[in-house]
């Protein structure tokens, strides 16, 4: 299913080089998932959100590199069942490298 850009946009933003999960989910939409979504600097993401927060994502990294994730919430990072090294930045963004073609689940805290 194509979803029109301005509903993307309520679910995923990517500028400047860092990726805003869930940043203007509407109120109504208590709960569900999106697949395939993709973002600035070679990244593809799974986003699932439970009573209005994020409950889970999935990060492909087509490229390697930093990521550099906002979230309304805390966050942990994964691979391989492994926790990722992840700063937290003045802005409050999360930053971790990722390695090409990398998997990473993005656990809400």
């Amino acid at each position: 299913m194509v979803i029109q850009d301005g509903i993307a946009q309520l679910l995923l933003q990517s500028h400047l080089d860092e990726i805003f999960i869930l940043p203007a989910l509407p109120e109504q939409w208590k709960s569900g998932k999106i697949t395939g979504l993709r973002a600035e600097g070679g990244f593809c993401l799974d986003i699932e959100w439970e009573n209005g927060r994020l409950k889970e994502a999935r990060l492909i990294s087509e490229c390697g590199g930093s990521a550099v994730l906002r979230c309304r919430q805390s966050i942990c990072v994964l691979k391989d069942g492994e926790v990722v090294d992840t700063e937290r930045d003045e802005k409050g963004r999360f930053i971790f490298h990722t390695e090409k073609q990398g998997a990473y689940r993005i656990i809400s805290q």
